[in-house]
């Protein structure tokens, strides 16, 4: 079995090719429904009984022995930093009305820090880019500028969503005059938290939709289970619906903590799932270990079992698990630990539990740009989507730089 040491050393010498296509038409990945005059799904679902424990079936899920490819891209920037806007991180991807639609963070230097809001820019015919600007501009709160974090893009019929998260520091572990965010160590509290969802037909003109409520999910946006039921990934707080507009009622399952900490789990966030033939959901989680843990439901994300490590590696780092119109499940992420998030992967399993075919998306490192705090990690918070026989894929570049880059379905042999 080969160890990450010897796949780092042949990293190392692996290059990416660069290849042409075609813009985008519709989205895949994750099916979007039709629209209708009712949103609300007649949900039909059996509870499964798994064969195995959720602890062995953790065990199985791995991206071991790895065999190495590379693949033919091509890749856009899309936001360059500048002085006074050079922290950009968050980004999402989506594919509408026969444009991409990207969002991502903007801030001044500094991660999470008062003042950042969301920005948005859109691309026609690949890889020309809009010049992004803000969907949400900056919004003054109770006693600080707010901090806005992107969630991501969904689509129902002929609505665009669009998600956001909106939060304050607590007043008095501001610094400098109350313009700038505590420090990680220190002592502070979140206040004023809020989901918000905007709404659009053409991409251009958005407004708030109306009572949009959503206490949970948020670290990517919406995706359909094999029943059709909305399922947005959180931490360990999820959120789903059944309702289709993606704007409606939303209920919160939560995955228990049980012993996990006490396992060696050092936090539990930043989930993505995949569902297997069998309707099981496997929520996989980061831990700042390197391993990441899954948790399952049985019933359509109503409930889960505690989590367990998997020995799928990981670089503490958020990820994306999904599904490739072929049927193949993916991973896209940063799978080599003490790797400062380097080299950004696509790995593909048959079954769903040998996440062994490696794709080496980006290997070649970029070099920070401008100061900040908490801008580590090369390639960062990665999101794919299918659309129109590419998977395209935004990535930020040390927490200040996005880049898209597109694959050719038909290159992923």
């Amino acid at each position: 079995m080969r160890s990450m040491k010897q796949v780092l050393a042949v990293l190392g010498a692996l290059l990416l090719a660069g290849t042409a296509g075609c813009g985008p038409a519709g989205e895949g990945g994750s099916s979007s429904p039709a629209s209708s005059q009712s949103t609300k799904l007649e949900h039909q679902w059996e509870t499964v009984i798994p064969s195995v424990s959720a602890e062995e079936a953790a065990k199985r899920i791995n991206n071991q022995s790895p065999s190495l490819h590379t693949v033919a891209s091509e890749t856009a920037s899309l936001y360059t930093p500048v002085e006074g806007a050079s922290y950009a991180h968050h980004p999402f991807l989506v594919s509408f009305k026969g444009k991409l639609y990207a969002m991502f963070s903007l801030g001044k230097e500094d991660e999470d820090d008062c003042g950042q809001h969301v920005m948005i820019a859109s691309c026609e015919e690949f890889p020309n880019w809009s010049e992004p600007k803000p969907l949400v501009d900056v919004t003054r709160g109770q006693h600080s500028d707010v901090v806005m974090v992107p969630m991501g893009f969904y689509v129902y019929g002929e609505t665009l969503v669009a998600y956001y998260r909106s939060f304050e520091y607590d007043e008095e572990s501001l610094r400098e005059n109350g313009t700038k965010r505590p420090l990680a160590d220190s002592t502070y509290s979140i206040e004023n938290n809020k989901m918000h969802a905007l709404i659009s037909t053409d991409g251009e003109t958005w407004t708030p939709a109306p009572s949009y409520v959503n206490g949970g999910g948020g670290n990517y946006p919406p995706v359909a289970t094999k029943s059709g039921r909305l399922l947005m990934a959180g931490a360990t707080i999820q959120a789903y619906s059944d309702d289709l507009s993606g704007t409606g009622r939303w209920s919160m399952s939560v995955i228990p903590n049980g012993t996990a900490y006490e396992r060696g789990a050092k936090l539990l966030t930043e989930s993505s799932f995949f569902q297997t033939d069998d309707g099981i959901i496997h929520m996989m989680l980061r831990t700042n270990t390197d391993y990441l843990w899954c948790s399952e439901s049985y019933d359509d994300g109503v409930t889960w079992t505690e989590p367990y490590p998997t020995n799928f590696t990981d670089c503490w780092a958020k990820f994306q698990f999904g599904q490739l119109p072929d049927g193949r499940f993916f991973y896209l992420g940063n799978p080599v630990p003490d790797s400062n998030r380097n080299p950004l992967v696509l790995s593909l399993s048959e079954n769903g539990t040998d996440f062994t075919q490696w794709y080496l998306l980006q290997t070649e490192g970029y070099r920070q740009q401008f100061p900040g705090l908490y801008k580590q990690g090369v390639y960062g918070y990665p999101h794919g989507i299918v659309a129109d026989g590419y998977l395209y894929v935004i990535y930020s570049k040390h927490k200040e730089a996005i880049d898209v880059m597109r694959i050719s379905l038909s290159d992923l042999a």
